[in-house]
């Protein structure tokens, strides 16, 4: 009878620590982890790791914002499907795509870098994308394709 009373009485301490700890992260943990995709400014977002979901239908709207021309909200619905899927070639692609019919030479650079170290492969098609004519004469992407050819070869 002892040792159940003990058991019981360690258990209830350990619970009861638990729950502690438990309320101690929830109030430092951020209630929205992620942003929406009306909250994103395209221009100014930082790329960051995050878990990967695969419920989010962001990607699927910034396809459709994209082929409808709105660049923009495609940009910012790309951004927010990388925050649960940071390492998809495709989004990361598409979205420094936007960013060439935006006319924002280093935030396509930037993500094509990214696309690039995640396993895009063909820098062929970079230099002929018809997305990227606003920006391809610029110093800083013409830098970065000429890099991506040297280390391709």
């Amino acid at each position: 009878m002892k040792k159940k009373l003990f058991v019981l009485i360690l258990l209830i301490s350990f619970l009861s620590g638990l729950l502690l700890i438990a309320r101690d992260i929830s109030e430092t943990v951020p209630k929205h982890l992620f942003l929406t995709p009306e909250q994103i400014d395209p221009y100014t977002y930082k790329l960051h790791m995050g878990p990967i979901s695969p419920s989010s239908d962001y990607r699927k709207q910034a396809d459709e914002n994209y082929i409808t021309q709105h660049y923009e909200d495609a940009a910012r619905y790309y951004l927010a499907h990388l925050q649960y899927d940071p390492t998809d070639i495709n989004a990361l692609y598409n979205l420094s795509r936007c960013y060439g019919m935006l006319n924002q030479p280093d935030l396509a650079v930037q993500y094509i870098k990214l696309a690039y170290n995640n396993g895009f492969t063909n820098v062929k098609h970079l230099a002929r994308d018809k997305s990227f004519k606003k920006v391809r004469s610029t110093q800083v992407f013409k830098t970065t394709i000429d890099s991506l050819k040297a280390i391709k070869k």
